[in-house]
C-alpha cells in the first residue's frame, strides 16, 4: 500500500500531526523524553516541545530509542 500512496491513489493518514499537546519541562536536571512520546514523534504523529527537541539533540539515549521505532515494521 505505500507503493499506492505514492502513486497519489491513497492519501496517507501520517501526513499532519494528530495533535501538538505541550508537554512542561521536567524538574529534574537529565530527565528523558518519555518513550510513549519519542514513538509517537517517531510514527510523525505529534511534534515534540522545545525542551524535548533540544533534548533529543543532546541525548544519545533518546536518539536510539527514536531510531529503533522508526526501524519498527508497521
Amino acid at each position: 500500500m505505500a507503493g499506492l500512496a505514492g502513486l497519489g491513489i491513497l492519501k496517507s493518514a501520517w501526513s499532519q500531526p494528530l495533535f501538538m499537546k505541550q508537554i512542561p519541562a521536567p524538574n529534574g536536571a537529565r530527565a528523558h523524553v518519555e518513550n510513549r512520546r519519542l514513538l509517537n514523534f517517531a510514527e510523525g504523529r505529534i511534534k515534540l516541545a522545545a525542551w524535548e527537541r533540544q533534548h533529543l539533540h543532546e541525548c544519545e539515549v533518546c536518539q536510539a530509542m527514536v531510531c529503533v521505532f522508526m526501524r519498527q515494521p508497521v
